[in-house]
């Protein structure tokens, strides 16, 4: 086995890594989505119910105003970020790629192969390397880009939750000031 032989193991393990990571962040992203889905409907209707409940005079109003906007549209947009990073429809690059054997109309490309076919085993080595760096390369730059997207995405859902015991604590508040009604049924 020679040196080259060694690299190409390396580069598709590489290659196989990425592949995976890319799968990890789509899954990551995914719990995103139904986090911040899932907060930001529990946030519009609490809201709903708090703001129609609490009286305009309460000193602390338009501060929970302010919190349930954060955390609602902390959420919504973390929904947008995280579809961003999961859900985009891309292009992977493939270090062989099938469509190079495939002719416009859609048949096999014989001379294609065939150039495939007569070449040796170094050379087939070398041009192996160069499409596994490539894709590597271009794949790398495409996870890191959902990678950041995500980030942004868990930030917004964090602040959306912190909003939540605020908005608990000022309700609290409210109503030990009697400037919150509560309806309590019988």
């Amino acid at each position: 086995m020679t040196s080259s032989d060694d690299l190409l193991i390396e580069l598709k393990s590489t290659f196989n890594n990425l592949i995976r990571n890319k799968e990890s962040i789509e899954g990551k992203a995914n719990n995103v989505i139904v986090a911040s889905g899932t907060i930001a409907a529990l946030l519009f209707s609490f809201g709903t119910l708090f703001l129609t409940k609490l009286n305009p005079e309460y000193g602390w109003y338009w501060y929970a105003i302010i919190f349930l906007l954060i955390g609602v549209i902390g959420n919504v947009i973390a929904v947008v970020f995280a579809t961003l990073a999961g859900f985009r429809r891309e292009i992977l690059f493939f270090p062989v790629a099938h469509n190079k054997f495939y002719k416009n109309d859609g048949n096999y490309d014989n001379d294609e192969i065939t150039k495939y076919e007569k070449k040796g085993h170094d050379e087939f080595t070398n041009e192996l390397i160069k499409s596994y760096l490539h894709s590597i390369k271009e794949n790398a730059r495409k996870n890191l880009e959902k990678a950041h997207k995500l980030m942004i995405a868990h930030w917004l859902l964090v602040a959306g939750v912190l909003s939540t015991p605020i908005l608990i604590g000022l309700a609290v508040h409210a109503i030990s000031q009697g400037m919150l009604q509560v309806d309590i049924p019988n």
